[in-house]
């Protein structure tokens, strides 16, 4: 039991036992011979009478005392029967004895405890009430969606097939690399592509499949830092073929779709060298279309034609880059071609001009062909050379591959040729606009 308790309670039983000890004093003194001695003593007496009146005041005392303690402990009582009917108010509660104070202080708090318990517990059931509410629909609808589950799965597979089959057959090549820069997967068209295999460059450094000429402009630690800045990046740069051939190509990195937190990139590889080739093709033919303006604008700024020989051969050699070119002009009662204007590299060459000095113009090996345009390979233009020279002429047979022969004509007349040398061959585009050039010169 607590100390504050029991000297509560010999607080009250104090006084009680001293009255009971005065009751039993005096009693037994009126008995006794000393009695009787000690009642002929005022001061004895005084003393006697002074205990028992304190006495009966102290009975008094704990009698209001403990009326006291019993009115409040009935309050406690009804405020206990409040608190189970959940109707209690600790404020209408008059108590003033310390121990029923503290008493219904503890009371109150394992009520407050207990309520506050209780509306956690009631809360927590209509919660799992509420649970419960939702478990049993979405029971109910899952089972009655059961079926439409399997179509989703069906659905899902079969989407999964298409795009596992777009990724095995798209035309761009794809590649995971891992985080160590080595690539982990590639699709198909790296087979078709770079005819690398999977098993030859799987587990392989990216840089592998990068070209000799162009391996220093490519950084693993730059892609890495764009990749993580942007999420992207974007380069160009020629790849090796297994055999060793370049090709052109467009490169799209960005981060793993499936898996973006294990620090895998992923690239899509476009070949571009046919886009890249046309391209220049169309580049090239701007170029030359706008050489032809240029040549028309300074034709019909002049008519003067040796000037019109000069800008020709000049073009052909200089803006076009070709090996040489030559211009062949006959009067009416000519009998061999003169040379009105050349330019190139060829003609630098010692005797390599002297082999055109005595063409005929009666030859018939341009009849009907020249006035388009023909192409000749070396061996036949020299064996042409030499049929038609009335002189022993020492022919050159090195320097060109191809010659163009275009002849000036009009009302069936030719007045004369233009002759361009090229060492790799002609395209078709370039053909036409030597075609353009020769009209124009017959035009002029």
């Amino acid at each position: 039991m607590d100390k504050n308790k029991i000297k509560s309670i010999l607080k009250y039983l104090f006084p009680v036992l001293i009255l009971l000890l005065s009751w039993v004093i005096a009693y037994f003194s009126g008995k006794s011979e000393s009695g009787l001695i000690i009642a002929e003593k005022p001061l004895i007496q005084f003393f006697l009478i002074a205990i028992f009146l304190v006495s009966v005041f102290l009975t008094i005392s704990i009698l209001i005392r403990y009326n006291r303690i019993l009115k409040e402990l009935k309050q406690t009582e009804s405020f206990v029967n409040n608190i189970n009917s959940e109707k209690y108010n600790s404020d209408d509660l008059n108590v003033t004895i310390p121990i029923i104070k503290s008493i219904n202080r503890a009371i109150k708090d394992v009520a407050e405890s207990k309520k506050n318990q209780l509306s956690e517990l009631r809360l927590r059931t209509r919660q799992l009430h509420e649970i419960n509410t939702e478990l049993n629909d979405a029971y109910i609808q899952l089972e009655s969606s059961y079926a439409e589950l399997e179509n989703v799965l069906e659905q899902l597979n079969e989407s999964e097939k298409r795009y596992h089959s777009l990724v095995v057959n798209i035309p761009d090549i794809i590649l995971t690399i891992d985080p160590h820069g080595n690539i982990a997967y590639a699709n198909r068209a790296c087979r078709v592509i770079l005819k690398f295999r999977r098993r030859d460059i799987v587990g392989k450094p990216f840089q592998h499949l990068i070209h000799p000429s162009a391996i220093d402009k490519f950084s693993m630690d730059k892609l890495r830092y764009n990749i993580k800045r942007r999420g992207r990046y974007y380069i160009d740069i020629p790849l090796r073929t297994k055999d060793g051939s370049l090709i052109l190509t467009e490169i799209k990195f960005t981060e793993t779709v499936e898996s973006p937190e294990t620090d895998c990139i992923q690239a899509i590889i476009r070949d571009v060298t046919e886009q890249k080739r046309i391209e220049q093709a169309i580049a090239e033919a701007n170029h030359r279309l706008k050489i032809l303006n240029s040549f028309n604008h300074k034709l019909a700024s002049t008519m003067e034609l040796q000037y019109i020989y000069r800008q020709c051969v000049s073009i052909v050699t200089g803006e076009l880059g070709f090996l040489g070119c030559i211009i062949f002009g006959a009067g009416k009662n000519d009998r061999y071609y003169k040379i009105m204007d050349y330019s190139g590299d060829y003609f630098k060459q010692p005797g390599n001009l002297e082999q055109f000095y005595n063409i005929r113009c009666s030859s018939t090996l341009f009849s009907g062909k020249t006035s388009e345009g023909i192409v000749l390979k070396q061996d036949m233009l020299f064996q042409y050379l030499v049929l038609n020279n009335n002189k022993s002429v020492a022919v050159q047979e090195a320097g060109f591959s191809e010659v163009f022969i275009h002849a000036f004509s009009s009302h069936e007349k030719r007045h004369g040729m233009l002759m361009v040398f090229s060492e790799k061959g002609f395209t078709q585009e370039e053909i036409e606009t030597f075609r353009s050039i020769g009209n124009s010169i017959a035009v002029a």
